[in-house]
């Protein structure tokens, strides 16, 4: 038997899409897409489509048989254990795998297993004895180019057409990605394979770390969460006076302030971080000390108080004096424990408040009803039934409730005499709202737009002619890049690791 180099591929494509059943049933049973079927049937479609990509750009010559035995076997092995025993192949799964003796692999064995065991031989058989026919070089090419091209603008076309559904869903439903097979196993297994490799020891900076005098400082960090800069009246934003706490405080706001990444899970980590933008990565970071460490070193009380649902990112490992509000309940379940800390504090210190802000796509569950200010709203998860007015509403409410949370804390601060205090608000990344058929977060740096990188970033100090200074920089080109070193200026920390370069203090 004797098949195109391209049919192959669809071949292939087609039978990895069906092993995907379980993946799909899963998609179907945690949405709401159920009466849209043009949605149930386009998320198969793009699965295919998008493999059909893939497979066209891997397989060539010499390597598409042994790829695509490769790729089948894994697949079928991923697809038994999820059918069999509802068990997805993570890394900690990979890693029992390895652990397990020959008496537990007995009995795992069972007739269940003979079906995928055929199918398997079925496959394999099949992609062995077919005979791949190629074209000459430069009509191969040529061929293999039009197929990629033309299954990736299929692709485009379709999901650009139905992004308001899918985007939203796979957002919130990123789990489903466990389920897809041979790609999460093989994924698990590169993962498992790196957690192997022996680390560096970790690194330790700003061991040099002291402060220049014994001024008693109290400074809060207010983290925000998927917050955009534009939607910001303080930053001239007029369509609703989202700011009107800010504003009443006269708080110094930078316009032009751009975050580390387009998710949380790089922007916390990078921000707290000695790298700039440009030398992050997770992993130095996960192995390097970070600011919190090196305001311990030089003697600062450190907390986290934190009600978003994800955590700290691994920022706050290390400090024994944090608290997790889960993100179960509205952002000012923090505040009497931010009081708290204002009123009890004696020595100088550093109180991080991590806010669940704006966190979408259920934006309405973000604010209490005495916030619910600009209307219509759109009180649901399925941005599709929702225009952009409602959507756009519905988040200007998250952020006018951040900046009364914000400025409740303010509040705090001018009413304690005993230290000179300050407080710094940023939003870790910034959020699509649909524009261009857009939505949340999240896409790769240099491809997102400025409304997911460009980020709020106010600034209250009870020194008024110091922050009066400081407010020539309120159009400035700044970055996440400058919270280190100014958090160490404020608190007039030396070490080698201070870089006045990144200081706005130093400004």
């Amino acid at each position: 038997m004797s098949i195109s180099s391209n049919k192959f591929t669809l071949y292939f494509a087609l039978f990895l899409t069906l092993l995907n059943y379980k993946f799909f049933a899963y998609t179907f049973s945690v949405s709401n897409l159920t009466n849209d079927i043009l949605v149930l049937v386009a998320i198969p479609f793009l699965i295919f489509a998008l493999m059909s990509v893939v497979f066209g750009l891997l397989f060539v010559p010499f390597l598409t048989k042994p790829l695509s035995i490769f790729l089948a076997v894994v697949g079928v092995i991923g697809a038994y254990f999820i059918n069999t025993y509802g068990t997805i192949l993570d890394s900690e799964m990979i890693r029992n795998a390895v652990q397990t003796d020959t008496k537990e692999v007995r009995d795992l064995l069972s007739l269940s297993m003979l079906p995928w065991l055929i199918l398997a031989i079925l496959v394999v058989g099949f992609i062995i004895k077919v005979k791949i026919v190629y074209k000459p070089f430069f009509k191969e090419i040529a061929a293999k180019a039009i197929f990629v091209v033309s299954f990736l603008v299929l692709f485009g076309v379709v999901f650009a057409a139905l992004s308001k559904d899918l985007v939203p869903f796979f957002r919130n439903h990123n789990d489903i990605r466990f389920y897809t097979t041979p790609f999460y196993p093989l994924y698990s297994a590169i993962k498992f394979s790196k957690s192997l490799a022996p680390k560096e020891p970790f690194k330790q900076i700003g061991l040099d770390a002291t402060k220049n005098d014994d001024t008693k400082r109290l400074f809060v960090f207010v983290l925000g969460e998927t917050a955009r800069s534009f939607d910001y009246s303080i930053n001239n934003y007029s369509l609703h006076d989202t700011n009107p706490y800010s504003k009443a405080n006269d708080l110094l706001s930078f316009s032009d302030f751009s975050s580390c990444g387009t998710s949380t899970a790089i922007s916390v980590p990078c921000m707290f971080s000695n790298f700039t933008r440009s030398d992050f990565s997770p992993s130095k970071a996960s192995n390097t000390g970070n600011l919190l460490d090196v305001l311990k070193t030089a003697k600062v009380n450190v907390s986290w108080l934190g009600n978003n649902s994800g955590w700290c990112k691994g920022v706050c490992d290390r400090t024994s004096d944090s608290r997790d509000f889960g993100g179960t309940d509205f952002d000012e379940v923090m505040l009497e424990d931010v009081q708290k800390k204002i009123s009890d504090a004696n020595e100088t210190s550093f109180i991080v408040v991590h806010l669940q802000g704006s966190h979408g796509p259920t934006y309405f569950k973000r604010y209490p009803k005495e916030f619910d200010k600009f209307k219509p709203t759109c009180d649901t998860a399925t941005l599709k039934d929702c225009s952009h007015e409602q959507i756009v509403n519905t988040y200007d409410n998250t952020i006018l409730y951040t900046d009364y949370i914000v400025n409740k804390i303010v509040d705090m601060l001018k009413n304690n005499t005993k230290f000179e205090t300050g407080l710094f608000y940023v939003s870790d990344h910034g959020e699509s709202l649909g524009e261009n058929g857009i939505y949340l977060h999240g896409m790769p740096y240099a491809l997102a737009p400025e409304f997911q990188t460009k980020v709020p970033a106010m600034l209250y100090l009870d020194d008024e002619t110091r922050l009066e200074k400081l407010r020539n920089l309120k159009d400035s080109e700044l970055s996440q890049d400058y919270i280190f070193s100014s958090i160490l200026g404020f608190f007039g920390i030396k070490s080698e690791i201070y870089n006045p370069n990144l200081d706005i203090f130093a400004k």
